[in-house]
C-alpha cells in the first residue's frame, strides 16, 4: 500500500523563514499598540473625549495582537521544514 505522504525534500532544511516573520510580529505588534496608546491617552485626557471610535480602535487591537502573540509565542505555531 502506497503512502498518500508527498516525499520531503531536505534541501529545504536550512531556510526557515520563522526568524523574519517573529521579527515582523515583534515590530508591528508593539509599535501598533504603542500607536494606540499614545492616541488613547492623548484623546482621554488631553483633548477629553473617548469616543466610540476610540474604544472600535483598542478593540480592533486586541483582536490583532492576541493572534500576533499566539503565533510568536507558540510553541507549535511556526514549524521548521520537515
Amino acid at each position: 500500500m502506497e503512502s498518500s505522504q508527498p516525499a520531503i525534500d531536505h534541501a529545504l532544511d536550512g531556510q526557515s523563514k520563522v526568524p523574519e516573520i517573529l521579527a515582523v510580529l515583534i515590530v508591528c505588534t508593539v509599535l501598533s499598540t504603542g500607536l494606540v496608546t499614545l492616541r488613547s491617552y492623548s484623546r482621554a485626557f488631553i483633548s477629553g473625549g473617548f469616543g466610540a471610535d476610540d474604544w472600535a480602535l483598542v478593540a480592533a487591537l486586541v483582536c490583532v495582537s492576541s493572534p500576533a502573540t499566539i503565533i510568536a509565542f507558540g510553541r507549535y505555531s511556526l514549524p521548521a521544514h520537515q
